[in-house]
């Protein structure tokens, strides 16, 4: 039994000679800064606090397929869209649909198409009147603006998208 006290007591000095060396060792304690260092940079970091934050406990996803009112419904819906897609790809319905996708792209590109397309285009929104007295308000009448607004050839042919001769095109050279 001295044989096994002897053995655990070399390996309890060899044990504590090796931890006072790494205590006083200057690798060791380089490496223990360094080690504590990057730990303070990552656990500091943007990115490794949204990774282990907490999640808002007011924002509550719920999957509507796995409750019990929605869920039937959405897997019968998913049942019949499987069972049709195939029929509707190979249908007459779906040529005559990516023909009229087809035409429609083309007449977009057309002069009409563009003129079409402007028209129909929400105008913008009014900028917002920081004048709130109503006393100082102007009234603008029709034939205000029709005084103001006077357009030359080249221009009102622009604006109806004809084509402008060379000679009624505005000079753009600023040399």
């Amino acid at each position: 039994m001295s044989e096994g006290s002897a053995v655990v007591g070399a390996v309890a000095a060899l044990q504590e000679r090796t931890s006072n060396a790494l205590d006083e060792s200057r690798i060791a304690g380089v490496a223990r800064t360094v080690a504590t260092t990057t730990t303070t940079f990552v656990r500091e970091s943007y990115l490794y606090q949204w990774l282990t934050a907490e999640p808002d406990p007011e924002v509550v996803v719920i999957d509507l397929a796995e409750t019990r009112t929605v869920g039937p419904f959405i897997a019968v819906l998913d049942r019949i869209i499987e069972t049709l897609t195939p029929i509707y790809r190979e249908s007459r319905l779906a040529d005559g649909i990516n023909a009229l996708a087809a035409f429609l792209e083309w007449a977009a590109d057309t002069r009409i198409g563009r003129v079409l397309a402007a028209l129909f285009e929400p105008p913008e929104p009014p900028a917002e009147n920081t004048n709130t007295h109503d006393d100082d308000r102007s009234e603008t009448t029709l034939d205000d603006v029709s005084s103001q607004t006077t357009l030359d050839g080249a221009s009102s042919k622009a604006a109806m998208g004809e084509d402008i001769p060379e000679e009624d095109a505005p000079d753009l050279n600023t040399e």
